[in-house]
């Protein structure tokens, strides 16, 4: 991709080493910043992870409500949850 891998870990926030340790497979790498790696490389998450199942949206289509997430205080996340938890028992999903 053109990119160093001190490049790539600096626009990750992670050091050399991690990013190595990434490569080989020898560390999990967390899914901020396999975002941020992606962003940083320009391309999609979903190029580099395959879709679970069909219908499930990208990592790229839910990226949007990350930002509104990370600003709900503790009971903004349990009422989220909540409503997720409600979303997923209703005839409205996709089989």
């Amino acid at each position: 991709m053109n990119i160093s891998q001190a490049a790539l870990a600096k626009a990750a926030g992670v050091t050399f080493q991690q990013i190595q340790k990434y490569e080989s497979g020898a560390n999990r790498i967390a899914a901020s910043t396999l975002f941020t790696i992606c962003d940083a490389l320009g391309m999609p998450v979903s190029a580099v992870v395959p879709d679970a199942h069909d219908g499930a949206k990208t990592a790229d289509e839910l990226a949007p409500f990350a930002p509104l997430l990370m600003r709900l205080n503790p009971h903004g996340i349990e009422v989220a949850t909540e409503v997720l938890r409600v979303l997923a028992a209703s005839p409205h999903l996709k089989n």
